[in-house]
């Protein structure tokens, strides 16, 4: 059962809790209600320049904007498509309080020695340096977020599909400032942290570190406490979310205000 609910900080709030199989959510195809002027598609060009010149790689694609969400027994996303440069135009422009509303997945993978959590390299335009779950990423149509899970899962760990299971959808995110809604997740892997880190994979680029974070209650409790905000909010959501999913709501009261 999926029911709304808004707690947390602003680039890190929970929007939705559930759990089901993440096979379970249901998406919709609309129309889009986001509309930018000419004035504003003119910026498009000089944002993308702006992070190139700064050393960070943007590569424009199809993405899927969140329009609306229905929950209840199942969950359904009504989401309608956009380019990702609409993302890093209104993200550089929060005065004209338009969000880009990207739809994207963040998942909480169990490895034999903990949570796989991968320091993002300062090349990639979304949370450079910062801590974050992996593997994460933008719903490119026409996919499923499932197959999302499975392809950043082989672009960021080199794991296949088969290595991966008991994927359940655990909630919904939203980060105002970037405007991103993240569709939580959690997954298991029986392979250990030095297998993975020994894997090839074309999305490795993408980060500087990978590491556990433990999934021990008062360990996993204590290193949230140590990595601060070093952890990305809405990463911080996720791993709370699993750590409910665990131990219960009062590891959600205790971690996430």
């Amino acid at each position: 059962m999926f029911q709304e609910t808004y707690r947390g900080e602003s680039e890190g709030r929970l929007v939705l809790t559930g759990r089901s199989p993440l096979n379970e959510v249901k998406t919709a195809v609309v129309g889009s209600t986001l509309v930018l002027t000419r004035e504003q598609k003119e910026q498009i060009g000089p944002a993308v320049k702006r992070l190139e010149e700064m050393g960070q790689t943007v590569t424009d694609g199809p993405t899927y904007r969140l329009e609306s969400f229905e929950a209840g027994g199942t969950l359904t996303l009504h989401l309608s498509r956009r380019s990702y440069f609409d993302s890093v135009l209104l993200k550089q422009h929060p005065e004209w309080g338009v969000r880009s509303q990207v739809l994207a997945v963040v998942v909480v993978t169990e490895c034999r020695d903990g949570f796989v959590i991968e320091r993002r390299s300062d090349k990639v335009a979304a949370l450079p340096g910062y801590l974050h779950p992996a593997p994460s990423g933008s719903v490119e149509p026409p996919a499923h977020p499932l197959e999302t899970v499975y392809a950043e899962a082989k672009e960021e760990l080199g794991l296949e599909a088969e290595e991966i299971s008991d994927v359940l959808c655990l909630g919904l995110i939203f980060a105002e400032r970037s405007g991103v809604y993240l569709l939580a997740a959690r997954a298991t892997t029986q392979l250990d942290l030095e297998t993975l880190r020994g894997r090839a994979c074309s999305g490795e680029w993408e980060r500087s570190e990978l590491i556990c974070a433990p999934k021990e209650r008062e360990s996993l409790s204590a290193w949230l406490s140590e990595v601060g905000d070093r952890l990305s909010a809405a990463g911080r959501t996720a791993v709370v979310l699993e750590g409910a999913r665990r131990w219960g709501d009062d590891f959600l009261e205790e971690h996430l205000s």
